[in-house]
């Protein structure tokens, strides 16, 4: 029986994901590769059979966005907060699942989202929408939750997290990102450590 026109395969969901999923762990070895050429490649497909999926090249970036948000909602249930923590302890944790995410892929999803977006009106807000707003949000909630009852509003936890994940995420490129290791070294424990103190007595007192 012929498929009606306009009805995709069966398979066809399935098989988005896959490109999907092998163009992701190319783009963490290559984050700055991104042509729609280096994308086919890093997918074993055609040029022809990747705009049979995506259609253009800003629909599969937009595509990949997407995809990375919901590899972030994945990893956050396979590796939940641990209950019962004090804030301090709650903060210390994600602020470690921070880094060591960035450490093992995250961070070059980070940079090359960066690179799409800067500057395109379409293709930046979605990497705000998919990628920095759900990191944000999770220390937003974070603080809301527990301070609320000393006057942490919905908008002052929104601020407080910017300031507690922004010098990170600007380490985290410095170091890791950009190479600066090999010429202006930072222990990024030590300063995730007098960072949190410094926060916690600004925001949390």
């Amino acid at each position: 029986m012929t498929r009606p026109p306009g009805r995709r395969n069966a398979d066809f969901d399935a098989s988005r994901t896959e490109l999907l999923e092998r163009i992701t762990r190319a783009v963490i070895e290559r984050p700055h590769q991104s042509s729609f050429a280096e994308l086919a490649e890093a997918s074993a497909v055609s040029r022809t059979t990747l705009r049979h999926y995506f259609g253009t090249r800003d629909e599969l970036l937009h595509a990949m966005l997407v995809h990375m948000e919901t590899l972030g909602r994945q990893a956050a249930a396979r590796y939940p907060e641990t209950p019962d923590l004090s804030l301090a302890d709650a903060l210390r944790e994600a602020l470690q699942r921070l880094v060591f995410g960035w450490r093992v892929g995250v961070g070059s999803l980070f940079v090359a989202g960066l690179l799409w977006g800067l500057g395109d009106e379409a293709l930046g807000p979605a990497y705000v929408r998919n990628l920095l707003e759900p990191l944000l949000v999770g220390f937003e909630q974070r603080l809301q939750t527990r301070l609320c009852a000393r006057g942490m509003s919905e908008q002052k936890a929104r601020h407080a997290a910017l300031a507690l994940v922004s010098p990170v995420v600007l380490a985290l490129l410095h170091q890791e990102s950009l190479h600066g290791v090999k010429c202006r070294p930072l222990d990024i424990d030590e300063f995730l450590h007098a960072h949190l103190e410094s926060f916690l007595r600004g925001w949390c007192t």
